[in-house]
């Protein structure tokens, strides 16, 4: 994508980290079915358990469902990842509610009810994503890889200015070292660099205007 290419450095840096996908699923109910000293449902499936006449193979990679904050109304948020997690972006919504409430009746023994809305996210559908979180790889620990390596600036010398200026800076959740996989930390990430700009323009404002 750059021309001219990365420093090999940081080119290796984003090659030692993986990326994936995870799939969440929204469960709206009518009413709150689950009691109020519940917050969540994780389920353990056995290597060798049966699958329910006609569920998708894709429940087996199902973690479990969370209960969401009552202001989000009667809602469970399921997690799926592995293969799984690509192949439920491409089923109906109808067919995932299905599916969700025959796990859920299995491992509850419950009389739980059908959702009346499903929502489910497709990152690793959307083709300027493919994917949803970044993880530290086999490579990280080889290479001693830490996610804020990728927040070191691409230095270049503009001949005009007679100044080294950074002209690549990268940001998002894969660059922060302990707020990885989350919105919080691609956030603070954007906020570092962009902090990094201002006190460059600080630095180098008299020596840019006496240009023009």
């Amino acid at each position: 994508m750059f021309l001219p290419a990365l420093p090999n450095s940081l080119s290796q840096t984003i090659q030692n980290f993986g990326f994936e996908n995870i799939t969440k699923i929204y469960l709206k109910y009518e009413e709150r079915w689950w009691r109020e000293d519940e917050y969540g449902f994780q389920l353990v499936w056995s290597r060798d358990s049966s699958i329910l006449p006609g569920e998708a193979t894709w429940c087996k990679e199902m973690t479990g469902f969370d209960i969401m904050p009552s202001n989000y109304g009667n809602v469970l948020l399921g997690w799926v990842g592995s293969e799984s997690s690509k192949i439920i972006e491409t089923i109906s919504e109808d067919q995932i509610a299905a599916d969700c409430t025959k796990v859920l009746r299995k491992f509850l023994n419950r009389n739980v009810p059908m959702p009346k809305e499903v929502f489910r996210t497709q990152w690793h559908s959307n083709p300027y994503v493919r994917g949803s979180y970044s993880f530290s790889s086999d490579r990280c620990d080889e290479s001693c890889s830490k996610p804020s390596d990728l927040l070191q600036p691409v230095i270049a010398k503009c001949a005009e200015l007679d100044l080294e200026i950074p002209i690549v800076m990268l940001a998002g959740e894969a660059a922060h070292d302990s707020h990885f996989s989350t919105t919080h930390g691609a956030y603070e990430t954007g906020e570092t660099q962009a902090a990094r700009i201002l006190q460059v323009l600080k630095q180098q404002q008299p020596q840019i205007w006496s240009k023009y």
